[in-house]
């Protein structure tokens, strides 16, 4: 696990922990295509990656607006 996976687990880990029953067909996913990353790391650190570039991208069509005036 690198720095930005286990900073992801230690904000969500528990929590994808609990819903393991709900991701059955990731898993075995997971399983099938030999991927060392544990499901509840691989789920976390997809959830928080997908918040920072909403907001990413959020911020940066904010701007985007702001500088040419669009309505």
């Amino acid at each position: 696990m690198n720095s930005f996976e286990r900073f992801c687990f230690n904000l969500l880990g528990m929590r994808m922990k609990a819903r393991r029953e709900d991701y059955l067909q990731l898993r075995n996913d997971l399983i099938s295509a030999r991927l060392k990353t544990p499901f509840e790391v691989y789920i976390s650190t997809a959830v928080i990656s997908s918040i920072i570039v909403g907001l990413v991208s959020a911020v940066f069509l904010g701007l985007l607006t702001w500088v040419l005036k669009l309505p």
